[in-house]
């Protein structure tokens, strides 16, 4: 199979990052910070514009780039997939990391060192811009599934393919029925697994639904299945 894998939120932690600096700025202004429920993005969670969001990136995202916490089990798992012999493909909006000029070669070199340094395990890195193109990537590299945490993305992508989410609080609100929600990188691969199966076995098309309902069983007969991992538990904190 060909996987495609989002960056950040995926192979990140985010979440972590931004809640950390979402605080400070709460503190700084001697504002209540809010954290929605049942949200589909990082600006519905915090109860921020649009136009907040942006000023964030703009003087957070080399510290983000250069600082966020990969997760531990991301490099396991990746490792293992391709070992099980599927190709990856990491497949990310980036900012800045998709244009050709001084800021984007900066990115760049972070990412490249970031992913070495992490161990991340992948065939080819996409680096896209506009938003656009992460579709097109993966009808035109013929992508089998995708992982991502985005919740646009996955409604958009998930027309054209089964789609993983990567849960966290900022999509919480976000079902579809080509995707299927996990936790963790153990869960992710349990379910690359499955859909690798239901390809070999030519039912690919309906997997989605039947893979979804073998995993409530097998969470019902097994309670260890849901639980995290200690390093899992420890990257989430």
């Amino acid at each position: 199979m060909i996987i495609g894998v989002d960056i950040d939120g995926v192979l990140t932690n985010l979440y972590k990052f931004v809640d950390k600096k979402r605080k400070e700025i709460c503190r700084k202004n001697k504002i209540k910070i809010v954290r929605n429920k049942n949200v589909l993005n990082l600006r519905e969670h915090y109860g921020i514009t649009e136009e907040e969001s942006n000023k964030f990136w703009m003087d957070n995202i080399f510290e983000y780039a250069e600082n966020v916490k990969f997760y531990k089990s991301a490099s396991k798992y990746l490792k293992k997939l391709k070992e099980d012999g599927h190709t990856i493909y990491l497949i990310t909006l980036r900012e800045y990391l998709g244009l050709k000029d001084e800021n984007g070669q900066r990115m760049k070199e972070i990412v490249k060192k970031t992913l070495i340094q992490n161990n991340i395990t992948f065939d080819k890195l996409f680096a896209l811009h506009p938003i656009g193109e992460k579709l097109t990537t993966i009808v035109n590299e013929n992508v089998d599934v995708m992982i991502d945490d985005g919740a646009s993305n996955l409604i958009t992508l998930s027309d054209y393919i089964p789609t993983i989410c990567y849960s966290t609080a900022y999509n919480s609100g976000l079902q579809l029925n080509n995707m299927i929600r996990c936790k963790n990188w153990r869960e992710i691969y349990k379910v690359i697994k499955l859909f690798d199966k239901a390809q070999k076995d030519d039912e690919q098309e309906e997997s989605t639904p039947i893979i979804k309902a073998e995993l409530n069983k097998s969470d019902s007969a097994n309670e260890e299945s849901v639980i995290q991992t200690e390093e899992e538990k420890s990257e989430s904190k």
